[in-house]
């Protein structure tokens, strides 16, 4: 994998210009937005496969899906070099606040029912998509975009193997639409888009 970003992207595309006239964020700035978003996805992961209302297959599951977003982290990490000093939710009031902020409607100890513990996941995948969708069209560096794209590809499996779950042998349903957007406008807490949501 490629080293850290450079200081040229760090600054941005020149030229180019946000739609309210600011300075359109640097590729550095996205990719701590896009880090966030993971480590979110980290802990939630982690909280529901301690579930108990989920079963012992399902577990095994979410337990795997949580190690390739622990492996989309570390790879943002790799590209921020010492930059990458933040840190996830680490307890279940600060990932319910963190989910809160995305407009995730469940929480974390609310999860009674199997159904309920596999939405929150797919709603965290949405907004995995909509952050990647939303930086692949800012990012300057073309590593970057390549490693969006191919993360984006892999939030997108994910939210397809969780409504399988929930929908077994529903093809319709586990992939409801044609294009990935995700859940959008909300990786820099609504200063980087509008408020549209995945159809």
């Amino acid at each position: 994998m490629a080293g850290p970003i450079t200081r040229r992207a760090l600054l941005g595309r020149p030229g180019s210009r946000q739609p309210g006239g600011g300075d359109p964020p640097g590729d550095a700035e996205l990719l701590h937005a896009l880090l966030a978003i993971e480590l979110l996805a980290v802990a939630a992961y982690q909280r529901v496969a301690a579930a108990p209302s989920l079963s012992p297959g399902n577990r095994t599951v979410v337990l795997q899906l949580h190690g390739q977003e622990q492996q989309h982290a570390a790879a943002l990490r790799q590209q921020l070099g010492s930059a990458a000093t933040q840190s996830g939710p680490a307890t279940a009031a600060a990932t319910n606040a963190a989910l809160a902020k995305r407009n995730v409607a469940e929480r974390i100890g609310r999860l009674q029912h199997e159904p309920d513990a596999i939405r929150l996941l797919i709603a965290v995948e949405g907004v995995a998509e909509g952050g990647y969708h939303d930086a692949i069209s800012k990012l300057s560096d073309p590593r970057l975009l390549r490693l969006s794209a191919e993360i984006m590809a892999n939030e997108a499996q994910h939210d397809t193997i969780l409504r399988e779950l929930l929908h077994p042998g529903d093809a319709q349903r586990a992939v409801p639409v044609a294009f990935v957007e995700g859940t959008q406008g909300l990786m820099l807490a609504g200063s980087l888009g509008g408020d549209a949501h995945r159809p």
